[in-house]
């Protein structure tokens, strides 16, 4: 959801405007104003004065404000005061070459005048109690006027923090479904559904309107898909089918299935590009008793490599993220990561492993116990610094517990911690029922966090999709 700032500013009646006659728009230069400042005043917020008001002399950021008087200009602060802010005594700082008469007039939500400031008299200005502030400037020889509109803006909520809520509820019935999955290719989600009959079905929604799913639609295949394994790379999906195949998938419905001397246990992810090595996709084998990386650099030919280290998660681990090589580090090295997941024994685990695109590295977890299928989504809390806070979603733990205590990352997996303890504005998810097994999903249009289906501690199949947002993040940066 988008939040607006409160502007405290209405709509305004035909007669704010007064004579359409009185306002001169000969040259501009001069009766404008150059600089529009306000002085600290720890009783509206924090270090006020750093607030910075952009001057638009021509009314565009606002066409229906500013048509309200002829050649009218708007002064406002892009970056809003932070929610609860009450303007009520703002000293306001001026510059201008030579203006005769600078006048305040405010007025009520009727257009009617309440107040005027000759800024002659005096500088302190309220805003709280009034719809509108008008300035009209005249020039020093008389014959040029101007008016802008004053807008203060004040966030509605707080910006540092994330509101976490349900963006749908109970979509389908699930007392039948057995497993749930949802995958992404570029706008489109894709919600695959695997009854206890083994029937695969998909439905599908775009990834701005996650309220409104297609019909389902029976998948077609010979093989049916294991639906934690599902990875989409260059526009296809990608699974390890039940039988042991390689699966893949251009539209979700129509499946090809390919067999192998080896047996597909899972799909690993992507290993981006370097100096060194060409992108290619990394999978989980078992070539007889034993399990092995697989790799492809073209989705068709597959090959075999090494084993397995020992603690290795081979199922049911986070869905894998990957980093491309950096250019100021040579370009050499991409990272690819998965959390989580079941070892060959069946033992679960907590660690991270990280993968150069030649070997794996395992990092060990003190604060987050072992969990099957976690929810990763690389968050951004500041858009110079993208993808820099890693959120983790807990997945079931080894007594079939799930929880809703969200972790997070700064060091792209090599720590996990409770996210509660650092960011305590960022992790209040009380509203949020425990689930683990869920799909995270990033809209990167507006910076929500998805987090669709899962199965709760009583191992029933949920239909809910819920999320969050940084409030910070729906503003423009301020540069």
């Amino acid at each position: 959801m988008i939040i607006c700032a409160f502007a405290l500013c209405l709509s305004l009646v035909s007669c704010l405007g007064g004579s359409d006659s009185e306002t001169i728009y000969t040259n501009m230069q001069n009766a404008t104003i150059t600089s529009f400042s306000v002085s600290d005043n720890d009783d509206v917020c924090p270090n006020l004065s750093s607030y910075t008001f952009t001057i638009d002399n021509y009314g565009k950021s606002d066409p229906q404000l500013s048509a309200r008087v002829p050649n009218s200009g708007i002064i406002f602060n892009a970056d809003s005061l932070p929610v609860g802010s009450i303007p009520d005594s703002l000293t306001i700082s001026l510059e201008y070459k030579a203006l005769s008469s600078i006048v305040f007039t405010q007025y009520n939500e009727s257009g009617n005048i309440r107040n005027t400031v000759n800024y002659a008299d005096t500088q302190y200005v309220s805003f709280d109690d009034y719809a509108t502030t008008r300035l009209d400037l005249v020039s020093s020889d008389g014959q040029y006027k101007k008016s802008y509109f004053v807008k203060i803006n004040i966030h509605k909520v707080a910006g540092d923090t994330v509101r976490w809520q349900y963006v749908a509820k109970d979509l389908w019935d699930t007392a039948e479904i057995a497993d749930q999955a949802v995958a992404a290719i570029g706008g489109g989600l894709f919600w695959f559904k695997e009854y206890d009959s083994s029937l695969v079905t998909v439905c599908t929604a775009d990834i701005n309107n996650p309220k409104v799913w297609s019909e389902e639609t029976d998948i077609v295949s010979t093989d049916s898909p294991s639906l934690a394994s599902i990875y989409s790379w260059n526009n296809t999906f990608y699974a390890a089918g039940k039988d042991g195949s390689v699966m893949t998938s251009t539209d979700g419905v129509n499946w090809n299935s390919t067999e192998s001397a080896v047996r597909f246990v899972s799909i690993l992810g992507v290993q981006f590009a370097t100096k060194n090595y060409n992108e290619h996709l990394h999978a989980i084998v078992k070539d007889g008793d034993a399990y092995r990386f697989a790799k492809t650099f073209d989705g068709i030919n597959w090959e075999i490599g090494d084993l397995c280290p020992e603690g290795f998660p081979v199922r049911n681990f986070s869905q894998p993220l990957s980093d491309k090589a950096k250019p100021q580090a040579g370009n050499v090295t991409s990272r690819l990561y998965i959390v989580g997941g079941e070892t060959a024994n069946g033992d679960m685990t907590s660690s991270t492993w990280s993968c150069d695109g030649f070997s794996w590295a395992e990092f060990q977890q003190g604060f987050m116990p072992a969990m099957t299928r976690p929810a990763i989504i690389q968050y951004t809390l500041d858009t110079d610094a993208p993808k820099s806070l890693w959120i983790l979603w807990p997945g079931i733990n080894a007594s079939g517990i799930a929880n809703n205590d969200i972790y997070f990352s700064e060091n792209k997996g090599v720590t996990w911690k409770l996210l509660k303890r650092e960011f305590s504005k960022y992790a209040d998810t009380k509203k949020i029922m425990p689930v683990g097994h869920v799909s995270g999903i990033l809209n990167p249009n507006n910076y929500w966090m998805y987090f669709f289906g899962g199965v709760d501690s009583e191992g029933k199949q949920q239909a809910n999709i819920f999320g969050g947002q940084l409030m910070t993040l729906v503003f423009d940066k301020i540069k």
